[in-house]
């Protein structure tokens, strides 16, 4: 049973393209990149703050009245969605990928792998480096979903869609410094501060690549979006496991190399998407 919840809770993942789907239809160009970042920022946030607040639940009242709580909002969502008037966008189907639609999912899956291979194992080390709680962790987990946000929002907002490509190369290397930083033995207030940076620069290269990537082919916004969202998924999985293999094998200096050279090959190959869509 519970591996059945697990698989069906997958489909969760999926709403995040059909989110974004709809925003490419129900706003226009000048507003879209404002609301992509806010769906964006949105479904980091929320899963920072739905966590802990179901296995507080979970603890109070049981597991079964956890997932019964999560399925009464998963309903909600559903009705008032369904409430929503129909789209226009065409439903043709994806018969080949847009030119250089490779490089936009390479990058997919490589940032994907360097923040979740992050992420899954810097928990422990916080544990371990400052005698850390779990609670106090999970606060400033919470800290970082709350940068991811600002993130992806400020860049939604203010970033110009020509540039989303050379933005994500750029940020996307620039953000391997606090990434490096983050596994030092610092104060634990510079930590914090460098976890805030690293999630913010996240959240805008995540949202400026989601809408990049339903901008490829307007029409085809929900496939291509889809595929965005299985790359990502396959980068979770990628990283956490290449994080636990450098952990295992030297440590928390093995996964700082790791990670940043999976968020140097992401920056790679959206320089190379950028120069893909040049050419077209």
């Amino acid at each position: 049973l519970m591996l059945l919840v697990r698989a069906l809770s997958g489909l969760g993942a999926a709403a995040l393209s059909v989110s974004l789907a709809a925003v490419g239809d129900y706003f226009p160009p000048r507003r879209r990149g404002a609301a992509v970042g806010v769906v964006v920022g949105l479904s980091a946030t929320s899963g920072t703050l739905f966590v802990p607040l179901t296995g507080a639940l979970a603890d109070l009242a049981g597991w079964r009245s956890a997932l019964a709580a999560l399925g009464l909002v998963a309903a909600a969502v559903s009705l008032l969605t369904s409430r929503l008037p129909a789209t226009t966008s065409s439903a043709a189907p994806l018969a080949r990928l847009p030119r250089g639609a490779g490089w936009y999912y390479l990058c997919q899956v490589l940032g994907s792998s360097q923040y979740n291979g992050t992420f899954t194992y810097f928990g422990a080390f916080l544990a371990s480096r400052y005698h850390l709680s779990t609670g106090t962790v999970s606060l400033i987990y919470g800290l970082g979903g709350l940068g991811f946000f600002a993130g992806s929002v400020l860049t939604g907002r203010t970033l110009p869609p020509h540039a989303r490509l050379l933005f994500i190369a750029l940020v996307g290397a620039g953000s391997i410094v606090p990434l490096a930083l983050m596994f030092g033995a610092w104060h634990l207030g510079l930590t914090i501060a460098l976890v805030a940076a690293f999630t913010a620069l996240r959240g805008g290269i995540v949202a400026a690549l989601y809408g990049a990537t339903g901008d490829l082919d307007p029409g085809r916004r929900g496939m291509l979006l889809s595929l965005a969202q299985a790359a990502s998924q396959l980068g979770i999985w990628l990283g956490a496991t290449a994080g636990g293999a450098a952990v295992a094998q030297g440590g928390y200096a093995w996964l700082t190399g790791t990670v940043c050279t999976l968020a140097l090959a992401a920056a790679l190959s959206a320089l190379a998407a950028t120069y893909k869509r040049t050419r077209v």
